[in-house]
């Protein structure tokens, strides 16, 4: 780190203690705000939250934030309802899997020709591999036949 960017560092921090207790003197007068005593049979009432004087203006910020609060809530409940119905589908595809044994494999004859329709290249290299079964059975039993 050269001598520079270090004096700079030293600078920064020293701006930002300096900060801390540049704040100005608050009297006591301001702190301590008499709380108003109920009447007898009457509860408490909670000390008002939020902003201490009600007749001054709001800012932009302050005028907008239900809104957009109340935007990102409602996004957020959006996007939670459809990740869980994605993961619900999910589970329902992973139980129709369980219940129904093997997935994706034809039974029937017809099944078995939809199957071969839906996935050409499949079929193919499937009968490739039995036809190469079949020609290498046919050739022992041949080879058998021409010893006897």
């Amino acid at each position: 780190m050269d001598a520079a960017t270090a004096e700079r560092g030293r600078k920064f921090r020293e701006k930002a203690r300096s900060s801390l207790y540049d704040q100005p003197e608050i009297e006591d007068e301001q702190v301590v705000t008499p709380t108003p005593q109920p009447e007898p049979g009457q509860e408490p009432q909670p000390p008002a939250k939020g902003r201490v004087d009600e007749n001054e203006p709001l800012t932009p910020e302050e005028k907008t934030y239900k809104k957009r609060y109340g935007d990102l809530r409602t996004l957020h409940q959006r996007d939670n309802e459809q990740k869980d119905k994605e993961l619900k589908e999910l589970r329902d595809q992973i139980e129709t899997i369980k219940t129904s044994g093997t997935p994706g494999v034809p039974r029937s004859p017809d099944d078995i020709k939809h199957w071969m329709q839906d996935y050409p290249e499949l079929a193919a290299a499937i009968i490739h591999i039995a036809d190469e079964k079949a020609k290498d059975r046919l050739k022992d039993v041949t080879d058998k036949l021409a010893k006897v």
